[in-house]
């Protein structure tokens, strides 16, 4: 290529920026050329003897370049090459006066030539040789040539002295570390594939080189960088074709290799393409250079690059453009394309300006160009390894999925708005809490931006029945149609592990969590959350039976069942039960498991009073099966475990306790998880294991935390004890009929009377769990579920109007629950009961021995064969309040 002069030639070669010096003048050079190439940047030795002034113009670049001024002189050659940083110090290179500068020289493949330097008649300068005879037409050109030769020779010492010899960037910069890139992190059910959210501040997910295609790494090198394993971080001829690009009024060019760019992230700088950022991008670039090796700089970048569509590196990439589960799932074809959306990853609309789906004809193109790239770069980077794929000419534009804002895969945040964004609420608590004691998991700053795989305990299956019956706004609720102002709660907990395998808490994943109680300082101002807590009424009685039978209460001792003062009650706030013409309610004397299949609190308040400790054995008792959290009347939630039961409940000799007798028909509320996790403990005979969300967490492809299989038993409380309360429980799910065909259900219910209007309702539950069949696998199921008000304490109805309790409520609920989650399950028979126990421990007799309801029929007693009014024990006003002086009293549930 030649220009101005028809016998001038230029190319580019390698320069070596580095020290510049400048011989002495001599032979009446004045140490300036008159004619011939300058070189910028670099060392320029001058012959300075004379020859006619027709010569060949030397090769110009910024480097060592040697400038003959003799008249028959061969081109010279300056290379650009390698920048020792730190030790370069630029001097001072001569440059000739206007004079009419020479070409830079052809383009290479994908790099085109540099400047070229001035050469030709030089104009009387300093130093120099008169001018030759006038040539009008053309000195006003050569002036404005090199006019521009020397400007570019003027920047490209400006940034080379400050990028190159600058102590005063190297000082200013620190050496790099490794860019920390916030990713996504995602929470998936138990079975580790299906996604439930996924949230952090940018969406990525970090991957190692080697799950990496190769041919994806070349098609980015191929297009970003061709000379990235070649070069020290920069790419000088590159910074020079930019700026001379930039000089002459083409496209501005930024010259960034893949290091470039990177340490452009790491530095946080802008974007614009100024020589200033320049300078401190190729400082940082050099130093990543020094410190990392190419492979692990790669990575980085392939990791943090945007792609467009919300997508941050090569793994968020490949699910948002091909719907990849991973990116070694990409085919060459679809490499190239993406590798092509970083140039231009956001159109405006979201997606890449070469997505197809935005400009099919320029996204042609790009993806041609890009091919035909990789078709010449392939042999090279073959030596580096990995180039065995298949590439080449003929290859077409694979078809790209169009972009939908709204698809979970391009957004960094997702699911937390759902019904199941409160489990999330929940693995948070519990990871913040293993972080505080895990030191793998404490590794992380930033929980949020972690970038972890969070598998949890919940079954897909099981949750979406949850949600289904358990919203009563879904058309599927056996409660469809009950007033708007109540709501429902379900939690399911697998007997043996506590994994929860549903986990129902309302509606709204960023609202009130019905269902449990927590804290998460990673997804929200870290306030605790205690919606779940409600009063369980009847249902408690299980806690209350299990202290009896670990005492050495038989469920075959009778009890006697009509209301009575009796201590801790007056006259006028004595016991009284919710159905006082039931059967056992008017008996001196009924078995306990008849006591406890007709819910009735008289006898349940005179158990706890029987008890050891009273009812600070109910306490423990309930303890040691699950019930973390319990509020007392003034509304203090309690945490069981930061005390002692004997100091909490009342002993009948300590003054401080803040949960008397009525804790042993469920005066007081506790959250809904915690009630399934205690009847989970009942199910596995006692053996307690705690209700947890979590079952792995991923670090990339490290597994760094497993869920723990730990289970401690409930003091005193045995296999034969487990039976009996089972064989008694039985009676419950046979009167409603809600045990599945071939299941077995052990159940009870609980109502809780309104403290606001006399006569009406203000909690429904239902607790239950089904028989193992352990040696095929199945370890049971636990449930528990609540029905109540979103806020107000107001009556809870039916869809027909008719007052709701804890069977005609929450009872039908649990039941379409149990049918579901038990379908293809192998389901085992609960072993017979014992009868352990003294039969003389009660405070009751059988009227009529003969006539007595023996609890060895296995049939629930006379009266049971329609759901009562429910234990409609009274509270005080306000949700959740406690009953005040003992009111109300046990119906059938």
């Amino acid at each position: 290529m030649s220009y101005g002069d028809p016998n001038a030639a230029g190319s580019v070669g390698r320069a070596t920026v580095g020290r510049a010096s400048v011989p002495a003048p001599g032979a009446g050079s004045g140490g300036v050329p008159a004619n011939g190439s300058a070189g910028v940047g670099g060392r320029a030795s001058v012959p300075v003897s004379g020859g006619p002034s027709e010569r060949t113009a030397g090769r110009a670049t910024v480097g060592a370049a040697s400038v003959p001024v003799s008249g028959a002189a061969p081109a010279g050659r300056a290379t650009v090459g390698r920048a020792t940083v730190g030790r370069a110090a630029v001097g001072a290179a001569a440059v000739g006066g206007p004079g009419r500068g020479g070409p830079g020289g052809p383009s290479g493949p994908g790099r085109p030539g540099g400047p070229g330097g001035p050469g030709g008649p030089a104009a009387a300068g300093q130093g120099g040789r008169a001018a030759r005879g006038p040539r009008p037409p053309r000195s006003k050109k050569a002036r404005r040539r090199n006019w521009i030769v020397a400007s570019i020779a003027v920047l490209i010492m400006v940034a080379g002295g400050t990028l190159v010899g600058g102590t005063y960037v190297f000082a200013k910069i620190p050496a790099p570390e490794a860019l920390p890139a916030g990713q996504s992190t995602r929470v998936y059910y138990a079975d580790g594939k299906t996604e439930m959210a996924k949230f952090g501040q940018e969406n990525r997910t970090i991957v190692t080189l080697d799950k990496i295609p190769k041919h994806l790494q070349h098609a980015v090198i191929a297009t970003e960088d061709r000379s990235f394993y070649d070069n020290d971080g920069v790419d000088m001829a590159g910074m020079v074709r930019a700026a001379w690009n930039n000089v002459t009024g083409g496209e501005t060019q930024g010259a960034s290799t893949i290091t470039q760019q990177y340490a452009r992230k790491i530095a946080e700088l802008t974007t614009e393409a100024s020589y200033k950022r320049k300078a401190e991008e190729a400082a940082i670039a050099m130093k990543l250079n020094d410190k990392y090796t190419k492979d692990q700089i790669l990575g980085f970048y392939l990791n943090t690059v945007y792609f467009g569509r919300g997508a941050y590196g090569v793994e968020a990439a490949a699910r948002a453009y091909f719907k990849k589960s991973t990116a070694m799932e990409l085919t060459v074809e679809e490499s190239i394309m993406l590798a092509g959306f970083i140039k231009n990853p956001d159109s405006g609309s979201g997606s890449s300006a070469f997505d197809p789906n935005v400009n099919p004809e320029q996204a042609k193109a790009r993806f041609e160009g890009n091919r035909d790239a990789l078709v010449l770069t392939q042999p090279k980077l073959a030596k580096y390894g990995g180039g065995t794929y298949q590439v080449n000419n003929q290859m077409q534009m694979p078809p790209v999925p169009k972009y939908n804002p709204n698809d979970q895969a391009f957004q960094a945040q997702f699911g937390l708005d759902l019904p199941s964004g409160l489990i999330v609420h929940n693995v948070m608590d519990e990871l913040t809490k293993l972080k505080e004691t895990d030191r793998n998991i404490g590794a992380k700053q930033d929980l949020k931006t972690a970038g972890y795989k969070i598998v949890t305990t919940i079954d897909v299956a099981a949750q979406q029945a949850a949600q289904a019956y358990a919203d009563l706004a879904n058309p599927a609720s056996p409660l469809k149609g009950v007033p708007d102002t109540q709501t429902g709660a379900l939690v399911a907990v697998e007997p043996y592990t506590g994994r929860v395998v549903a986990y129902y808490g309302g509606p709204k994943g960023d609202g009130i969590d019905y269902a449990g109680l927590w804290t998460d300082p990673i997804l929200t101002s870290g306030k605790r959350m205690e919606g779940g807590l409600h009063p369980p009424a009847s249902s408690f009685k299980v806690y209350t039976l299990a202290a009896a039978l670990s005492q050495g209460i038989s469920v075959k001792s009778y009890w006697d069942g009509r209301p009575r003062q009796m201590e801790g009650t007056t006259e006028a706030n004595k016991i009284r039960n919710a159905n006082p013409e039931g059967d056992c309610a008017t008996s001196p004397g009924c078995t306990l498991a008849d006591m406890t299949a007709q819910s009735l609190n008289v006898p349940f308040y005179a158990l706890t009073l029987e008890l050891k400790q009273r009812a600070a054995s109910v306490l423990e008792t309930a303890r040691a099966a699950g019930i973390r959290y319990m509020r007392d009347d003034k509304g203090t939630v309690h945490d069981l475990n930061a005390s002692k039961a004997t100091e909490l409940g009342n002993t009948g000799q300590n003054t401080t306790s803040v949960f008397d007798y009525r804790i042993g028909f469920g005066q007081y509320a506790i959250t809904v998880i915690d009630h399934a996790n205690g009847v989970a403990t009942l199910a596995a005979q006692g053996q307690a294991a705690k209700a947890h969300f979590i079952a792995e967490v991923w670090d990339g492809d490290a597994k760094i935390y497993t869920e723990p299989k730990r289970l401690t038993a409930m003091p005193g409380y045995n296999p034969s004890m487990a039976a009996d309360e089972a064989w008694v429980l039985q009676k419950v799910s046979a009167t409603y009929k809600w045990a599945p065909k071939n299941t077995q259900v052990a159940a009870k219910t609980g109502t809780w009377e309104n403290g606001n209007v006399k006569g009406a309702n203000a909690h429904s539950w239902t607790v239950g769990y089904t028989a193992p069949n352990r040696s095929k696998g199945y370890n049971g199921l636990a449930v528990a579920v609540w029905v109540g008000n979103k806020g107000d304490e107001l009556p809870i109805k039916l869809k027909n109007g008719a007052k709701m309790s804890g069977a005609a409520g929450a009872g039908e609920i649990f039941k379409a629950f149990i049918k579901k989650a038990t379908e293809g399950k192998s389901v085992g028979k609960f072993p017979d009961p014992k009868f352990v126990g003294d039969e003389d421990a009660g405070d009751g007799k059988s009227a009529d021995p003969s006539n007595s309801q023996s609890p060895g029929q296995g049939n629930p007693g006379p009266g049971n064969n329609n759901p009562g009014p429910g234990n409609t024990n009274s509270t005080g006003p306000g949700r959740g309040g406690g009953g005040g002086g003992g009111g109300g009293g046990g119906g059938r549930d």
